[in-house]
């Protein structure tokens, strides 16, 4: 890390950094540590009482990637309960090296049990797709879906001048598929996704903000929380 970079906020098990924060000005390119902290955020906010969805997050899904087959101690690192998750979010990185994730351009992968599928979301087309297709044969075998589909999804694809914007977008795409989840376990009330249901994976159609208003949303989400602190340390 940079020397002199101070911790800004202390998050359950994530830490962010002044240079972390500096990401979320326009137009950078977003590291693990960012889009770990927002997964870790929209679980505690809005996933607790659903164990059935999980953020998998950098890191792991950068191991799950990229780690040797067979690993043994790979099985011990992963979240319990993979066989029973309906929901498996995997942001997926370029990068090839196992020591650090690094790499150049962010997407999305979700699995959904209910019809066996792996949705994949690249806002550079089919970038990342050899990264993808490196996790969904680990996570085949792990959720027990061997027999898994793979389907890339239609979605809105970056400008040159957005080049930094893809974790933005993985962040914004996470969220609006795991709150329309939530919306419709709400109306339905309770019981596995049926595959009818699965209209769930469709953004081609949904209104984002603007990755700079997401940028901002997130500044103001730290800021946030980090005043939460003071006042719970001071009282």
């Amino acid at each position: 890390m940079p020397p002199h970079d101070p911790v800004l906020l202390e998050y359950h098990d994530t830490v962010v950094r002044l240079s972390d924060f500096e990401l979320l000005a326009p137009h950078q390119w977003l590291n693990d540590t960012v889009i770990e902290f927002y997964y870790e955020y929209l679980e505690r906010r809005f996933l607790t009482r659903h164990p059935e969805v999980l953020l998998l997050r950098p890191a792991m899904a950068h191991l799950l990637a990229h780690g040797p087959a067979g690993d043994t101690g790979l099985a011990e690192a992963l979240p319990a309960n993979l066989h029973r998750r309906e929901l498996i979010f995997v942001p997926v990185n370029d990068s090839t090296e196992l020591t650090r994730i690094g790499g150049t351009h962010w997407s999305l992968l979700v699995f959904a049990r209910a019809d066996r599928t792996f949705y994949y979301y690249d806002t550079l087309g089919k970038y990342n797709l050899a990264a993808a297709q490196l996790a969904v044969r680990k996570l085949s075998h792990w959720t027990g879906c061997e027999d898994s589909r793979f389907r890339t999804m239609k979605v809105a694809q970056q400008k040159s001048a957005q080049a930094g914007d893809c974790g933005v977008f993985v962040i914004m795409f996470t969220r609006c598929l795991a709150l329309r989840y939530l919306r419709m376990r709400e109306l339905v009330d309770a019981g596995p996704l049926r595959p009818a249901e699965l209209h769930l994976c469709e953004v081609a159609g949904d209104t984002f903000p603007t990755a700079t208003e997401q940028r901002l949303q997130i500044r103001a989400l730290v800021r946030e929380l980090q005043l939460e602190q003071v006042g719970e340390a001071i009282s």
